[in-house]
């Protein structure tokens, strides 16, 4: 056990102690204080502004002063009554504060509900500290008060930032369909792509759409079984010709391809039904084949590949339109989908052949290769290009983007306080 020398200061051992002169033995032996553990500094803190800890004392002492009446002992209490009230009502307040919601809904409400509280804290502190209880009420009132304002704050910064990053990954997501001035007008929408889970390369966006769509086409085909709904499809073949003959000037130079390509039409409709008539099933298939054969000559070499997609387009639309009339209660709904997911399998179409001649390494790239063997940094222009243009990298912006923005925060007590509810 160490000792100090009470003139020189030096501290020995035992071993010298005893064979050392003029050393003397101190009354007790010198305390090394342990270092707190990080568990036991943050129960100190918390007991602190809680209230836990002077409450826990004041009840010790009130203890100790009824055992010392029965015993007939003195005892002078270490903790003041207004010292025990500060802690109870700090410790109160918490329980209150933590457990239930607060009064106000509005943010000016919830403001000023906070700057009493903090105030209201403030003045138990002081109690519990034997200070001036007037001490320091404006600055914990105005802190009290601001913390609801930067919980909204931070709640709207945090929506925000999600529709930035959605936006960027629908942007991505757009950029690499590429739909054209036709996909749009007839519904494409690249927020569907992410309402029905699509995301991806181009060719998983494929898979993917097709698979949906034959799915709902099947939920579509048990639904409208043994229904009466039928429809005319010659009927919207000559309404389709009447449309785009109606003026030959806007079809100068293709007129003979369009006529052709209205005959076409006919000739595929008579094989299905001489009559023209199919069921709601049907029509569905026709519809869907109908738009992307639209589609897939979209960009054909063909003298005649421009009118055969006008000519198909303008039947797809027009069916569409028919369908969604004739469709009951429950094959609407089916429908709409369904009618959601064709633009964007048109539009992949559109895009395919386009996107494998994209697949090459292009010019920006190749600079930049070439740069790399001077400094690998130009690496990152390639890198920034290729993940610019990758779908699955557009697909987990938009997932994580809407995620952040309509996740709400886990809703506490204390939450409703700072976050609003």
């Amino acid at each position: 056990m160490p000792y100090r020398n009470k003139t020189t200061g030096e501290i020995i051992t035992d071993q010298d102690y005893q064979s050392r002169f003029g050393v003397q033995q101190i009354e007790q032996p010198i305390q090394f204080e342990q270092p707190k553990s990080l568990l036991r500094k943050t129960g100190e803190f918390l007991g602190g502004i809680t209230g836990v800890t002077g409450t826990a004392k004041g009840i010790m002492e009130a203890g100790k002063v009824a055992k010392g009446l029965v015993t007939g002992e003195e005892y002078a209490p270490q903790v003041a009554p207004k010292e025990f009230l500060g802690s109870v009502g700090k410790l109160g307040l918490t329980a209150t504060t933590l457990g239930t919601g607060g009064i106000a809904t509005g943010l000016a409400g919830r403001a000023l509900e906070s700057g009493i509280i903090g105030a209201t804290y403030q003045a138990l502190q002081n109690l519990e500290e034997k200070e001036k209880i007037t001490k320091g009420l404006g600055t914990a009132a105005a802190i009290g008060g601001a913390i609801p304002v930067a919980g909204t704050a931070l709640a709207g910064a945090k929506r925000l930032f999600g529709k930035g990053i959605q936006a960027t990954g629908e942007k991505i997501q757009t950029s690499v369909i590429k739909p054209s001035k036709i996909d749009i007008a007839d519904g494409f929408k690249v927020e569907n792509i992410n309402k029905y889970n699509l995301g991806g390369s181009l060719q998983s966006m494929a898979q993917k759409t097709e698979d949906k769509i034959t799915q709902l086409a099947s939920e579509l085909s048990s639904k409208v079984k043994g229904t009466d709904a039928f429809i005319d499809v010659k009927q919207i073949a000559r309404k389709t010709g009447k449309e785009l003959l109606g003026d030959k000037s806007r079809l100068f130079g293709n007129i003979a391809g369009s006529k052709r390509a209205i005959q076409s039409l006919f000739d595929e409709i008579n094989e299905i039904s001489p009559t023209g008539l199919i069921d709601l099933t049907k029509a569905q298939l026709v519809k869907q084949a109908a738009g992307q054969k639209g589609a897939w000559v979209f960009g054909n070499a063909d003298p005649d590949a421009k009118a055969v997609e006008k000519v198909y387009t303008a039947f797809y639309r027009n069916l569409r339109k028919e369908i969604e009339q004739k469709a009951l209660p429950g094959v609407r709904e089916i429908n709409k989908q369904i009618s959601e997911l064709i633009p964007i399998q048109n539009a992949i179409i559109r895009r395919i052949p386009v996107a494998e001649r994209a697949n090459v390494i292009g010019l920006p790239e190749l600079i930049s290769l070439v740069g790399a063997t001077v400094s690998p940094y130009s690496l990152s222009i390639i890198l920034a290009n290729k993940l610019a243009k990758s779908g699955k990298v557009g697909s987990a912006l938009t997932k994580f983007g809407g995620e952040l923005t309509e996740k709400a925060i886990p809703k506490t007590k204390i939450g409703e306080r700072i976050f609003g509810r």
